[in-house]
C-alpha cells in the first residue's frame, strides 16, 4: 500500500508541474502530502493569465485558512476578467466570505462589455448575486444608481437595463437612456411622467414615442441598444401594444 501511494504522489507533483495543477493540488491536501509544495503552486498561478486557473487557486488557498491581502487581490482580479465562470466562482467566494463590496459594480461593469454569448449568462448571474447576498433595494440602487453617470455610455446604457429590468429607479434610468438617444430629450421624458402616473397621451406624444424607438442609419450600437431598451419598457408598459393594435 505504502509503494501504492508513493506511485500516486509522484504522479500528482508531476500534475502539478502542468498548465492546471488544481485538481492534483486537491488531491494531495486530501492525502495529507506535500502541503508546502502544493500551496507555493498554489500561490504561484494566483497570476496565471488562465482566469479559471486563478480563481480556483485563490478558493483552494481560501479553503486552507489562507485569507491574506494576495489571495483576495488575485480573486478581485477575476470580477473583472472576461471568463464568465471565473467571474461567476469569484463573486460567489467573496459572498461565502461576506465580502460584498465593490463586487455588484465589478460585475455591472463587465455586462456593460460582455458579448452576445454569455450576455443572458451574465445577466442571470447579476441576479443571483443580489439575491444569495441578500442585498436589498437600497443595497442595490446605493451602487448602480451613480453608473447612470458613467463616463462609458456602455456602463450608463447597462445601468439603466438592470434597474429598468428590476423596476428600480424608473425615471432616472430613462431619463439615461433617452440622453444616449437624444440631445433634447425634456419633451420625451415628461411623455414618460405621463406614462407612470397612467395618464392618456395625445396623438401627437404617442408619435414622439414611436419616432424615438425608431431605429437610424447613423445610430452607434449603444444608440440601437438604448432604443431596444424603451420599445422593451414601452411594450411591457402596454403602449407599444395598443399603439399597434396588438
Amino acid at each position: 500500500m505504502g509503494y501504492a501511494e508513493e506511485r500516486v504522489v509522484k504522479s500528482q507533483l508531476w500534475c502539478l508541474t502542468q498548465p492546471d495543477p488544481i485538481n492534483s493540488a486537491k488531491r494531495l491536501l486530501r492525502m495529507g502530502r506535500e502541503r508546502e509544495k502544493v500551496l507555493e503552486t498554489l500561490n504561484d498561478h494566483l497570476s496565471d493569465g488562465n482566469y479559471l486557473v486563478r480563481v480556483k487557486a485563490a478558493q483552494e488557498l481560501i479553503e486552507q485558512g489562507d485569507v491574506s491581502g494576495t489571495v483576495l487581490e488575485a480573486l478581485r482580479s477575476c470580477l473583472w476578467s472576461d471568463n464568465h465562470h471565473a467571474r461567476f466562482y469569484a463573486w460567489w467566494t467573496f459572498n461565502e466570505l461576506g465580502m460584498l463590496d465593490g463586487v455588484l459594480e465589478a460585475l455591472v461593469r463587465k455586462l456593460a462589455v460582455e458579448g452576445p454569448f454569455w450576455r443572458k449568462e451574465a445577466k442571470h448571474s447579476i441576479g443571483s448575486f443580489i439575491e444569495r447576498a441578500n442585498l436589498n433595494r437600497s443595497d442595490v440602487e446605493r451602487t448602480v444608481l451613480p453608473l447612470l453617470e458613467d463616463v462609458d455610455p456602455n456602463v450608463r446604457c447597462t445601468a439603466s437595463e438592470l434597474l429598468l429590468k428590476w423596476g428600480y429607479g424608473t425615471e432616472r434610468s430613462l431619463e439615461t437612456l433617452v440622453a444616449l438617444i437624444s440631445e433634447n430629450g425634456e419633451e420625451y421624458l415628461e411623455i414618460f411622467r405621463r406614462i407612470l402616473a397612467r395618464q392618456p397621451l395625445s396623438v401627437r406624444e404617442s408619435g414622439l414615442l414611436l419616432d424615438l424607438v425608431q431605429e437610424r442609419d447613423a445610430d452607434s450600437p449603444v444608440q440601437r441598444h438604448a432604443r431596444a431598451l424603451v420599445y422593451s419598457w414601452l411594450w411591457q408598459k402596454q403602449f407599444i401594444k395598443q399603439e399597434k393594435g396588438l
